[in-house]
Protein backbone atom coordinates (compact mmCIF):
# COMPACT_ATOMS: atom_id res chain seq x y z
CA UNK A 1 0.00 0.00 0.00
CA UNK A 2 1.66 3.32 -1.26
CA UNK A 3 0.56 6.64 0.33
CA UNK A 4 0.67 8.94 -2.63
CA UNK A 5 0.44 13.27 -1.95
CA UNK A 6 -1.77 14.91 -4.48
CA UNK A 7 -2.73 18.32 -4.23
CA UNK A 8 -7.11 18.33 -3.62
CA UNK A 9 -9.68 20.79 -4.96
CA UNK A 10 -11.84 20.95 -1.96
CA UNK A 11 -13.80 24.20 -3.36
CA UNK A 12 -14.52 24.13 -7.39
CA UNK A 13 -17.95 22.68 -8.43
CA UNK A 14 -18.40 20.86 -5.36
CA UNK A 15 -15.24 19.91 -4.86
CA UNK A 16 -13.55 16.41 -4.06
CA UNK A 17 -11.28 16.87 -7.12
CA UNK A 18 -8.09 14.84 -7.65
CA UNK A 19 -5.50 17.29 -9.13
CA UNK A 20 -3.50 14.87 -12.02
CA UNK A 21 -1.78 18.07 -13.49
CA UNK A 22 -0.94 21.43 -12.93
CA UNK A 23 0.96 24.09 -14.65
CA UNK A 24 1.21 27.53 -12.39
CA UNK A 25 4.97 28.75 -13.41
CA UNK A 26 7.41 26.73 -15.25
CA UNK A 27 9.08 25.70 -12.49
CA UNK A 28 9.47 21.99 -13.75
CA UNK A 29 10.38 20.91 -16.83
CA UNK A 30 6.92 18.75 -18.68
CA UNK A 31 9.97 17.55 -21.49
CA UNK A 32 10.07 14.10 -19.60
CA UNK A 33 10.72 10.27 -20.78
CA UNK A 34 8.02 7.37 -20.95
CA UNK A 35 9.23 6.08 -17.64
CA UNK A 36 8.89 9.23 -15.62
CA UNK A 37 5.65 10.15 -17.08
CA UNK A 38 4.78 6.60 -15.91
CA UNK A 39 5.40 7.23 -12.58
CA UNK A 40 4.92 11.07 -11.75
CA UNK A 41 7.07 13.80 -11.06
CA UNK A 42 6.84 17.71 -9.82
CA UNK A 43 5.77 18.68 -6.35
CA UNK A 44 1.79 18.48 -5.08
CA UNK A 45 1.95 21.73 -3.82
CA UNK A 46 3.39 23.25 -7.18
CA UNK A 47 3.65 21.76 -10.75
CA UNK A 48 3.41 18.05 -11.06
CA UNK A 49 2.06 15.08 -13.40
CA UNK A 50 0.41 12.73 -10.79
CA UNK A 51 1.77 9.86 -13.02
CA UNK A 52 0.18 7.19 -15.45
CA UNK A 53 0.14 4.77 -13.23
CA UNK A 54 -1.68 6.05 -10.60
CA UNK A 55 -3.75 7.59 -13.11
CA UNK A 56 -4.80 4.39 -14.47
CA UNK A 57 -5.39 2.97 -11.15
CA UNK A 58 -7.60 5.78 -10.04
CA UNK A 59 -9.86 5.85 -13.09
CA UNK A 60 -10.21 1.71 -13.71
CA UNK A 61 -12.22 0.84 -10.50
CA UNK A 62 -15.32 3.23 -11.54
CA UNK A 63 -16.50 5.87 -13.74
CA UNK A 64 -15.10 9.68 -13.38
CA UNK A 65 -14.95 12.76 -14.83
CA UNK A 66 -12.64 15.58 -15.88
CA UNK A 67 -12.30 19.03 -15.42
CA UNK A 68 -9.77 21.58 -16.67
CA UNK A 69 -9.22 24.92 -15.59
CA UNK A 70 -7.36 26.97 -17.66
CA UNK A 71 -5.55 31.00 -17.16
CA UNK A 72 -4.77 33.06 -19.89
CA UNK A 73 -1.93 36.11 -19.21
CA UNK A 74 -4.92 38.57 -19.20
CA UNK A 75 -6.54 37.13 -16.16
CA UNK A 76 -9.23 35.84 -17.97
CA UNK A 77 -10.20 32.23 -16.62
CA UNK A 78 -12.35 29.21 -18.71
CA UNK A 79 -13.15 25.76 -18.32
CA UNK A 80 -13.58 22.57 -20.41
CA UNK A 81 -15.40 19.64 -18.72
CA UNK A 82 -15.74 15.89 -19.62
CA UNK A 83 -18.38 13.30 -18.22
CA UNK A 84 -16.44 10.50 -19.02
CA UNK A 85 -12.55 10.10 -18.50
CA UNK A 86 -10.58 7.52 -17.92
CA UNK A 87 -6.63 5.85 -18.88
CA UNK A 88 -5.70 2.16 -19.64
CA UNK A 89 -2.48 0.61 -17.97
CA UNK A 90 0.58 0.20 -19.60
CA UNK A 91 -0.21 -2.33 -21.63
CA UNK A 92 -2.37 -0.50 -23.29
CA UNK A 93 0.00 2.47 -23.80
CA UNK A 94 -2.20 4.36 -21.23
CA UNK A 95 -5.04 4.73 -24.03
CA UNK A 96 -7.47 7.91 -23.26
CA UNK A 97 -10.96 7.80 -23.19
CA UNK A 98 -12.54 11.06 -22.89
CA UNK A 99 -16.19 12.35 -23.63
CA UNK A 100 -19.05 14.30 -23.51
CA UNK A 101 -17.88 18.17 -23.78
CA UNK A 102 -19.08 20.69 -21.21
CA UNK A 103 -17.85 24.11 -20.26
CA UNK A 104 -16.81 27.52 -21.94
CA UNK A 105 -13.47 27.12 -23.06
CA UNK A 106 -14.19 24.87 -26.29
CA UNK A 107 -13.89 21.30 -26.60
CA UNK A 108 -9.87 20.80 -27.48
CA UNK A 109 -9.52 17.09 -25.74
CA UNK A 110 -12.38 15.20 -27.97
CA UNK A 111 -9.82 14.95 -31.08
CA UNK A 112 -7.29 12.82 -28.77
CA UNK A 113 -10.00 10.45 -27.69
CA UNK A 114 -9.14 6.92 -28.25
CA UNK A 115 -5.78 7.89 -28.54
CA UNK A 116 -2.29 6.43 -26.68
CA UNK A 117 -0.07 8.13 -24.59
CA UNK A 118 3.22 9.05 -26.08
CA UNK A 119 6.67 10.67 -25.38
CA UNK A 120 10.02 11.41 -26.58
CA UNK A 121 11.38 8.60 -26.24
CA UNK A 122 8.31 6.52 -26.73
CA UNK A 123 6.05 7.66 -30.10
CA UNK A 124 2.55 6.37 -30.43
CA UNK A 125 1.35 9.25 -32.32
CA UNK A 126 -0.11 8.85 -35.64
CA UNK A 127 1.84 11.40 -37.06
CA UNK A 128 4.73 10.71 -39.42
CA UNK A 129 6.81 12.51 -36.98
CA UNK A 130 7.61 12.17 -33.11
CA UNK A 131 5.09 14.41 -31.89
CA UNK A 132 6.26 14.46 -28.32
CA UNK A 133 9.59 15.65 -29.61
CA UNK A 134 8.17 18.37 -31.76
CA UNK A 135 5.81 19.90 -29.46
CA UNK A 136 7.86 18.99 -25.94
CA UNK A 137 6.09 17.30 -23.90
CA UNK A 138 3.98 14.07 -23.15
CA UNK A 139 0.59 13.84 -24.16
CA UNK A 140 -1.96 11.78 -26.09
CA UNK A 141 -0.91 12.73 -29.52
CA UNK A 142 -3.05 12.36 -32.63
CA UNK A 143 -1.60 14.10 -35.43
CA UNK A 144 -0.36 15.75 -33.28
CA UNK A 145 -2.99 18.12 -30.77
CA UNK A 146 -5.51 20.34 -30.07
CA UNK A 147 -4.57 20.61 -27.10
CA UNK A 148 -0.91 20.54 -25.49
CA UNK A 149 -0.93 21.02 -22.00
CA UNK A 150 2.17 19.65 -21.17
CA UNK A 151 3.97 21.56 -23.84
CA UNK A 152 6.43 24.45 -23.52
CA UNK A 153 5.75 27.06 -20.48
CA UNK A 154 5.99 30.31 -22.35
CA UNK A 155 5.12 33.94 -21.40
CA UNK A 156 1.83 33.96 -24.03
CA UNK A 157 2.79 33.95 -27.44
CA UNK A 158 4.28 30.60 -28.18
CA UNK A 159 5.71 29.55 -31.75
CA UNK A 160 2.93 26.77 -33.49
CA UNK A 161 1.84 24.25 -31.41
CA UNK A 162 4.50 24.43 -28.98
CA UNK A 163 3.27 25.83 -25.54
CA UNK A 164 0.51 25.01 -23.62
CA UNK A 165 -2.05 25.34 -25.93
CA UNK A 166 -5.97 25.02 -26.32
CA UNK A 167 -6.78 25.55 -29.82
CA UNK A 168 -10.82 26.20 -28.75
CA UNK A 169 -9.72 28.66 -27.04
CA UNK A 170 -6.53 30.74 -27.72
CA UNK A 171 -5.63 28.55 -31.01
CA UNK A 172 -1.75 27.23 -31.91
CA UNK A 173 0.13 30.55 -31.47
CA UNK A 174 -0.77 31.29 -27.70
CA UNK A 175 0.71 29.74 -24.18
CA UNK A 176 -1.51 29.95 -21.25
CA UNK A 177 -0.60 31.01 -18.03
CA UNK A 178 -2.12 28.37 -15.94
CA UNK A 179 -3.18 25.00 -16.05
CA UNK A 180 -5.01 22.49 -13.68
CA UNK A 181 -6.86 18.75 -14.57
CA UNK A 182 -8.47 16.88 -12.28
CA UNK A 183 -10.95 14.45 -11.97
CA UNK A 184 -13.61 12.90 -9.11
CA UNK A 185 -15.67 10.17 -9.72
CA UNK A 186 -18.93 10.14 -10.54
CA UNK A 187 -20.40 6.70 -8.94
CA UNK A 188 -20.65 7.37 -5.39
CA UNK A 189 -18.57 4.11 -3.40
CA UNK A 190 -20.36 4.94 -0.30
CA UNK A 191 -22.63 7.48 1.25
CA UNK A 192 -19.55 9.78 2.07
CA UNK A 193 -19.17 10.14 -1.77
CA UNK A 194 -22.55 11.93 -2.14
CA UNK A 195 -22.45 14.80 -3.32
CA UNK A 196 -24.08 18.01 -0.96
CA UNK A 197 -26.76 18.25 2.08
CA UNK A 198 -29.20 15.15 2.21
CA UNK A 199 -31.46 13.46 4.95
CA UNK A 200 -30.55 9.96 6.64
CA UNK A 201 -32.41 7.57 4.15
CA UNK A 202 -31.61 4.76 1.47
CA UNK A 203 -29.26 5.70 -1.37
CA UNK A 204 -27.05 3.81 -4.11
CA UNK A 205 -23.99 3.21 -4.15
CA UNK A 206 -21.31 1.73 -6.37
CA UNK A 207 -18.47 0.10 -3.78
CA UNK A 208 -16.62 -2.06 -7.12
CA UNK A 209 -17.54 1.41 -9.56
CA UNK A 210 -19.78 -0.64 -11.36
CA UNK A 211 -23.27 -2.36 -9.35
CA UNK A 212 -25.85 -0.34 -7.10
CA UNK A 213 -26.50 -1.77 -3.70
CA UNK A 214 -29.17 0.29 -1.87
CA UNK A 215 -27.90 1.30 1.52
CA UNK A 216 -29.00 3.34 4.76
CA UNK A 217 -27.08 6.70 4.77
CA UNK A 218 -26.33 8.37 8.34
CA UNK A 219 -26.40 11.95 6.80
CA UNK A 220 -26.13 13.99 10.54
CA UNK A 221 -23.90 11.92 13.14
CA UNK A 222 -21.23 13.81 14.03
CA UNK A 223 -22.02 16.22 10.70
CA UNK A 224 -20.45 13.47 8.42
CA UNK A 225 -21.65 10.92 5.87
CA UNK A 226 -22.25 7.54 7.39
CA UNK A 227 -22.36 4.00 5.24
CA UNK A 228 -24.17 1.88 7.22
CA UNK A 229 -23.29 -1.70 7.51
CA UNK A 230 -25.71 -3.16 10.09
CA UNK A 231 -29.05 -2.56 11.76
CA UNK A 232 -30.97 -3.83 14.41
CA UNK A 233 -33.86 -2.26 15.48
CA UNK A 234 -36.88 -4.36 15.56
CA UNK A 235 -36.20 -8.49 15.21
CA UNK A 236 -38.22 -8.77 11.91
CA UNK A 237 -35.28 -10.10 10.48
CA UNK A 238 -33.18 -13.07 11.55
CA UNK A 239 -29.53 -12.81 11.81
CA UNK A 240 -28.97 -16.38 12.59
CA UNK A 241 -28.32 -17.03 8.63
CA UNK A 242 -25.58 -19.13 7.28
CA UNK A 243 -21.75 -18.35 5.39
CA UNK A 244 -23.55 -17.61 1.91
CA UNK A 245 -26.02 -15.49 3.07
CA UNK A 246 -23.38 -13.01 5.32
CA UNK A 247 -21.58 -12.99 1.51
CA UNK A 248 -24.29 -11.96 -0.14
CA UNK A 249 -26.25 -9.73 2.52
CA UNK A 250 -29.63 -9.97 3.87
CA UNK A 251 -32.46 -7.66 5.28
CA UNK A 252 -33.83 -4.21 3.89
CA UNK A 253 -31.81 -1.40 3.72
CA UNK A 254 -34.54 1.18 5.11
CA UNK A 255 -35.05 -1.53 8.06
CA UNK A 256 -32.67 -4.71 9.64
CA UNK A 257 -29.79 -6.06 7.72
CA UNK A 258 -26.39 -7.26 7.02
CA UNK A 259 -24.74 -5.17 4.20
CA UNK A 260 -22.73 -8.19 3.32
CA UNK A 261 -19.24 -9.28 4.14
CA UNK A 262 -17.69 -9.15 0.48
CA UNK A 263 -19.44 -5.52 0.31
CA UNK A 264 -17.99 -4.56 3.45
CA UNK A 265 -14.27 -6.12 2.44
CA UNK A 266 -14.92 -4.04 -1.11
CA UNK A 267 -15.28 -0.85 0.73
CA UNK A 268 -12.81 -0.98 3.50
CA UNK A 269 -9.84 -2.32 1.22
CA UNK A 270 -9.13 0.67 -0.66
CA UNK A 271 -8.61 3.19 1.89
CA UNK A 272 -8.83 3.52 5.63
CA UNK A 273 -11.99 3.78 7.71
CA UNK A 274 -13.00 4.44 10.91
CA UNK A 275 -15.92 2.62 12.57
CA UNK A 276 -18.98 3.75 14.90
CA UNK A 277 -20.90 1.74 16.98
CA UNK A 278 -24.69 3.46 17.87
CA UNK A 279 -26.44 1.50 20.58
CA UNK A 280 -29.65 1.58 22.38
CA UNK A 281 -31.44 -0.24 25.52
CA UNK A 282 -35.35 -0.75 26.35
CA UNK A 283 -34.56 2.19 29.01
CA UNK A 284 -34.08 4.75 26.56
CA UNK A 285 -30.04 5.10 27.32
CA UNK A 286 -28.20 5.69 24.30
CA UNK A 287 -23.58 4.59 23.99
CA UNK A 288 -21.78 4.81 21.36
CA UNK A 289 -18.37 2.97 20.06
CA UNK A 290 -15.83 4.31 17.53
CA UNK A 291 -13.15 3.00 16.28
CA UNK A 292 -10.12 4.86 14.45
CA UNK A 293 -9.10 1.80 11.99
CA UNK A 294 -11.54 -1.02 10.86
CA UNK A 295 -11.51 -3.26 8.13
CA UNK A 296 -12.60 -6.84 6.59
CA UNK A 297 -10.51 -8.93 4.20
CA UNK A 298 -12.32 -11.14 1.62
CA UNK A 299 -13.63 -14.24 1.43
CA UNK A 300 -9.94 -15.97 0.81
CA UNK A 301 -9.11 -14.73 4.74
CA UNK A 302 -12.60 -15.78 5.65
CA UNK A 303 -13.20 -11.74 6.28
CA UNK A 304 -10.65 -11.27 8.84
CA UNK A 305 -11.59 -8.03 10.90
CA UNK A 306 -9.57 -5.34 11.82
CA UNK A 307 -10.32 -3.02 14.03
CA UNK A 308 -8.30 -0.60 16.69
CA UNK A 309 -7.90 2.83 18.63
CA UNK A 310 -11.30 2.62 20.70
CA UNK A 311 -12.95 5.71 22.20
CA UNK A 312 -16.70 6.61 22.95
CA UNK A 313 -18.90 5.96 26.13
CA UNK A 314 -20.01 2.16 25.92
CA UNK A 315 -16.46 0.60 26.53
CA UNK A 316 -14.65 -0.95 24.20
CA UNK A 317 -16.27 -4.55 23.49
CA UNK A 318 -14.79 -5.02 20.15
CA UNK A 319 -11.19 -4.84 19.82
CA UNK A 320 -11.05 -8.39 21.52
CA UNK A 321 -12.63 -10.04 18.46
CA UNK A 322 -9.42 -7.84 16.02
CA UNK A 323 -8.07 -10.37 13.57
CA UNK A 324 -10.76 -12.52 13.96
CA UNK A 325 -12.18 -14.59 11.24
CA UNK A 326 -15.69 -14.57 10.52
CA UNK A 327 -18.08 -17.42 11.73
CA UNK A 328 -21.34 -18.60 10.61
CA UNK A 329 -23.06 -22.18 12.39
CA UNK A 330 -21.55 -23.79 8.58
CA UNK A 331 -18.30 -22.57 8.94
CA UNK A 332 -16.69 -22.59 12.19
CA UNK A 333 -13.22 -20.31 12.31
CA UNK A 334 -13.59 -19.42 15.81
CA UNK A 335 -11.44 -20.53 18.49
CA UNK A 336 -13.36 -22.11 20.63
CA UNK A 337 -14.11 -26.39 20.86
CA UNK A 338 -17.64 -25.49 20.03
CA UNK A 339 -18.88 -23.82 17.19
CA UNK A 340 -19.75 -19.91 18.46
CA UNK A 341 -22.14 -19.26 15.96
CA UNK A 342 -24.69 -21.85 16.83
CA UNK A 343 -24.22 -21.35 20.23
CA UNK A 344 -24.62 -17.77 19.94
CA UNK A 345 -26.97 -17.46 17.28
CA UNK A 346 -25.16 -14.98 14.60
CA UNK A 347 -22.47 -14.87 12.23
CA UNK A 348 -19.64 -12.80 13.69
CA UNK A 349 -15.49 -12.53 14.16
CA UNK A 350 -15.81 -14.76 17.27
CA UNK A 351 -13.15 -15.33 19.48
CA UNK A 352 -13.83 -17.45 22.18
CA UNK A 353 -16.85 -16.98 21.96
CA UNK A 354 -17.43 -13.11 22.33
CA UNK A 355 -17.35 -9.98 24.00
CA UNK A 356 -19.68 -8.13 21.37
CA UNK A 357 -22.45 -10.20 19.40
CA UNK A 358 -24.25 -7.61 17.74
CA UNK A 359 -25.79 -10.22 15.21
CA UNK A 360 -27.28 -12.35 18.29
CA UNK A 361 -30.66 -12.90 18.85
CA UNK A 362 -32.82 -10.38 19.04
CA UNK A 363 -34.46 -10.22 22.67
CA UNK A 364 -36.63 -7.83 25.02
CA UNK A 365 -33.71 -6.70 27.19
CA UNK A 366 -33.37 -9.94 29.39
CA UNK A 367 -31.01 -12.12 27.45
CA UNK A 368 -29.67 -16.05 28.04
CA UNK A 369 -25.91 -15.76 28.70
CA UNK A 370 -24.50 -14.52 25.61
CA UNK A 371 -27.18 -15.04 23.12
CA UNK A 372 -28.67 -11.60 22.53
CA UNK A 373 -27.54 -8.55 21.06
CA UNK A 374 -24.76 -8.25 23.89
CA UNK A 375 -22.54 -5.40 24.41
CA UNK A 376 -20.57 -6.90 27.75
CA UNK A 377 -18.87 -3.31 28.39
CA UNK A 378 -22.16 -1.68 29.11
CA UNK A 379 -24.78 -4.48 29.94
CA UNK A 380 -23.18 -7.31 30.03
CA UNK A 381 -24.01 -10.95 28.95
CA UNK A 382 -27.61 -10.84 29.93
CA UNK A 383 -29.14 -8.21 28.24
CA UNK A 384 -30.07 -7.75 24.94
CA UNK A 385 -29.93 -4.15 23.53
CA UNK A 386 -33.22 -2.59 21.96
CA UNK A 387 -30.88 -1.52 18.65
CA UNK A 388 -27.91 -1.25 16.96
CA UNK A 389 -25.94 0.22 13.70
CA UNK A 390 -22.75 -0.29 12.74
CA UNK A 391 -21.51 2.48 10.13
CA UNK A 392 -18.25 2.89 8.31
CA UNK A 393 -16.48 6.41 6.78
CA UNK A 394 -13.55 7.24 5.06
CA UNK A 395 -10.89 8.03 7.73
CA UNK A 396 -9.70 11.71 6.93
CA UNK A 397 -7.12 12.81 10.02
CA UNK A 398 -4.53 14.49 8.40
CA UNK A 399 -2.98 18.38 8.91
CA UNK A 400 -2.59 18.28 4.95
CA UNK A 401 -6.54 17.68 4.47
CA UNK A 402 -6.80 21.44 5.63
CA UNK A 403 -3.87 22.85 3.35
CA UNK A 404 -6.37 21.20 0.55
CA UNK A 405 -3.80 18.31 0.73
CA UNK A 406 -4.89 14.65 0.93
CA UNK A 407 -3.00 11.60 0.84
CA UNK A 408 -4.33 8.45 -1.42
CA UNK A 409 -3.98 4.63 -0.77
CA UNK A 410 -3.41 2.49 -3.61
CA UNK A 411 -2.98 -1.72 -3.82
CA UNK A 412 0.09 -0.91 -6.54
CA UNK A 413 2.34 -3.41 -4.68
CA UNK A 414 0.61 -6.34 -3.72
CA UNK A 415 1.77 -9.63 -4.98
CA UNK A 416 0.98 -13.45 -4.95
CA UNK A 417 4.16 -13.38 -2.64
CA UNK A 418 3.69 -12.13 1.14
CA UNK A 419 4.89 -8.89 1.35
CA UNK A 420 5.28 -6.70 4.55
CA UNK A 421 5.03 -3.28 4.62
CA UNK A 422 4.94 -0.62 7.85
CA UNK A 423 2.41 1.83 8.53
CA UNK A 424 2.15 4.61 11.48
CA UNK A 425 -0.45 2.25 13.51
CA UNK A 426 0.01 -1.37 11.87
CA UNK A 427 1.97 -3.98 9.79
CA UNK A 428 0.26 -4.14 6.85
CA UNK A 429 0.75 -7.75 5.07
CA UNK A 430 -0.41 -8.51 1.59
CA UNK A 431 -1.35 -12.42 0.91
CA UNK A 432 -2.95 -13.12 -2.08
CA UNK A 433 -3.58 -9.37 -3.27
CA UNK A 434 -5.60 -8.84 0.40
CA UNK A 435 -4.86 -6.50 3.22
CA UNK A 436 -4.55 -7.67 6.21
CA UNK A 437 -3.39 -5.29 8.94
CA UNK A 438 -2.44 -6.71 12.27
CA UNK A 439 -0.50 -4.93 15.16
CA UNK A 440 2.88 -4.71 15.17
Amino acid sequence: MSAVFVFCDMHTDNGKWTVIQRRINGSVNFEQNWKTYKEGFGYANGEYWLGNDIIHEITVHNRHELRIDMGDFDGITKYAKYTLFSVGDETSEYELMVLGYTGNAGDSMAYHDGMLFSTFDRDNDKDVNNCAKACHGGWWFKACHHANLNGRYLSGTSPYADGINWYAWHGFYYSLKSVKMMIRSTLPRECSDIQGQHPDGVYKIYPDGISAVPVFCDMHTENEKWTVIQRRLNGSVNFEQNWDTYKEGFGYPNGEYWLGNNIIHELTVHNRHELRIDMEDFEGHTKYAKYSLFSVGDEASEYEMTVLGYSGDAGDSLSHHDAMLFTTFDRDNDKSSANCAKVYHGGWWYLNCHIANLNGRYLSGTSPYGEGINWYTWHGFHYSLKSVKMMIRNYIKDSYYHILFCQIHFLLHCHLSTTILWSSRCCLVFIRSTCRCCMS
